[in-house]
């Protein structure tokens, strides 16, 4: 049995986070990292909701949202969790902020793309009712394919 994390909160992220949020994005997206300057924008941006989660004062993961004008869609444009709370619940919780939001804004779907190789994060996806919609060759640096899913709400 998993032991969960409790006590996770869940915040706006601001600019003393950004060494926190980069070594979580390193640790978990290897090549594919966003630069500082991408998640200054983002953390700044009025089309991105940009989230931490803390339990015990560490910053445990984040979930980046996509907002545009006029759609009824939602996007989970990156959702990582620190490789030490890693199977903990934090990324359930961060699952479930999104839906939450996405419906608190009236939008009909959350989407995200995922490697086809992380079939952790894609377990966790499909037990959120999240479904396969396509998949997009070549889509990460190295090549990967993306898998496309899409959560109707």
């Amino acid at each position: 049995m998993k032991t969960l994390t409790p006590n996770i909160n869940i915040r706006k992220a601001t600019l003393p986070d950004l060494d926190a949020v980069m070594a979580i994005e390193k640790e978990s997206f290897g090549s594919d990292t966003f630069g500082e300057r991408q998640m200054r924008y983002l953390m700044k941006s009025p089309t991105s909701l940009f989230y931490i989660a803390e339990s015990k004062n560490m910053l445990a993961g984040y979930v980046i949202l996509l907002i545009r004008k006029n759609s009824h869609q939602m996007r989970i444009y990156s959702i990582a969790v620190s490789s030490l709370l890693r199977g903990k619940g934090v990324g359930q919780h961060l699952i479930d902020f999104a839906l939450k939001t996405a419906a608190n804004r009236s939008k009909s779907s959350l989407k995200l793309e995922v490697r086809t190789t992380n079939s952790g994060a894609i377990q966790l996806y499909e037990r959120n009712k999240f479904t396969s919609v396509k998949i997009i060759p070549d889509y990460y640096h190295d090549g990967c394919d993306a898998l496309v899913m899409k959560r109707k709400l």
